[in-house]
């Protein structure tokens, strides 16, 4: 056995799975880099959370939710709040017309810059609840759905930083970030923003900025990038998760 191989088996073991389990993961037959333990630990998870055969789920038969948020700023933890929120659900390959959306009213002064950009200023928030208000009714419509999004790691910082100080707790769902698929599918592509990506794929562009019409055309896009992933012959998460790793060792 190789060293690297050896690496690969002891690392796996301490990360909590046993011999048979690690023999899903080495069918990929890529190299093991501690730097793509990210990706090692979403196969972790799916195996812990649910078993084996979850890996092999068809990607088109998942239940979907898009997230999208509107905040003042980029930091939380220096006070930037979030100001609107929406999540649009995508059930066996179609958008759901039920959708979770709105504003928020936050402790401090929009800044000029965000006003302009969302159009959300103290007139629309003016009887907007505060996030605690609506948190657990947001929780309850995104249920167990796989998180989908366009830089949602922005997003789920501000989510988790809210849940983190009121309830110790945070969004412990399974998470595709559309940027990183996208590698997958268009490889070296230089689709940095979703205007790009929106672009490229033909979907119409409308109020951009708008956390609701946001998560509906990142679902629009999302439901392309699918189609894509099938003609490419990507089915199954396993296939997915095996595409992603291979491209990011």
């Amino acid at each position: 056995m190789e060293p690297n191989w050896k690496h690969f088996i002891s690392r796996m073991l301490s990360l909590g799975l046993n011999r048979e389990q690690i023999q899903i993961i080495g069918q990929t037959d890529l190299p093991f880099s501690l730097q793509q333990e990210h990706i090692i630990r979403s196969l972790l998870k799916e195996i812990r959370q649910k078993n084996e055969d979850s890996l092999r789920r068809d990607l088109s038969s998942i239940d979907y939710v898009v997230i999208d948020s509107e905040t003042t700023g980029f930091f939380p933890d220096k006070g930037d709040e979030i100001i609107s929120l929406s999540a649009v659900k995508i059930t066996n390959g179609k958008i759901s017309p039920t959708v979770f959306f709105t504003y928020l009213s936050p402790t401090h002064p929009i800044p000029t810059k965000i006003r302009e950009l969302t159009g959300i200023d103290e007139k629309v928030i003016a009887h907007a609840p505060k996030i605690e208000e609506v948190i657990q009714e947001f929780l309850t419509f995104i249920g167990q759905s796989w998180i989908v999004g366009f830089h949602i790691n922005h997003d789920l910082t501000f989510l988790n930083d809210f849940l983190l100080k009121n309830y110790q707790s945070k969004i412990d769902r399974s998470v595709f970030e559309i940027q990183q698929v996208l590698q997958v599918v268009i490889p070296n592509h230089m689709l940095k923003s979703l205007d790009e990506a929106l672009d490229y794929y033909s979907i119409p562009i409308y109020q951009r900025h708008h956390a609701l019409d946001d998560s509906i055309m990142i679902a629009n896009l999302w439901l392309k990038i699918l189609e894509e992933c099938k003609k490419k012959g990507i089915i199954t998460l396993f296939d997915l998760y095996s595409r992603i790793y291979s491209i990011s060792k």
